[in-house]
């Protein structure tokens, strides 16, 4: 009767081992994989930031672009036009409203919101490549204008 005790005594601490060894597998396994997924939310959230930055340069190159088209116009008589007028009001309200989006994405950035980020860094992209679409349309033609003077001198530029 001893050794049946002894026996069993042996056989509940060896499970009782295994069962705290396989405990601490598992807690290593969800250790591992927390980190894993807290290294990739990280990593997310710096391609976004990184992402953003990119694309405030974009916007501001498109803005810059937007005011050179008007300039341009005003010299060419495109401005005039109530179509055109509107085309470029459009053109510069999608930039400014992909501007504002962007200062949205970066206060989703800070709180860690980065599906909402995403969604309006995405929104930025559209936006931006519909003005950019817009503004090629809307730039006027610099080969045909003529310039005359008082001297009837006429200067005729051409794109190579």
């Amino acid at each position: 009767m001893h050794l049946f005790l002894g026996f069993f005594s042996f056989l509940f601490l060896a499970m009782f081992a295994v069962a705290v060894l396989a405990l601490l597998v598992f807690a290593l396994m969800c250790l591992y994989v927390y980190r894993y997924i807290k290294k990739r939310k990280m990593l997310r959230k710096m391609r976004l930031a990184h992402f953003r930055n990119r694309l405030n340069v974009v916007v501001a190159e498109l803005l810059k672009d937007a005011s050179e088209v008007d300039e341009a116009s005003r010299y060419v008589g495109c401005g005039m036009d109530t179509q055109w007028q509107k085309r470029y009001a459009d053109a510069l309200k999608r930039l400014i409203d992909s501007a504002d989006k962007l200062k949205d994405a970066e206060n989703w950035l800070g709180l860690n919101e980065l599906n909402a980020t995403q969604e309006c860094l995405l929104y930025v992209v559209r936006q931006a490549q519909v003005s950019k679409r817009a503004l090629e349309q809307l730039r006027p033609d610099e080969a045909s204008f003529v310039i005359e003077t008082k001297e009837v001198i006429v200067i005729k530029q051409e794109l190579e």
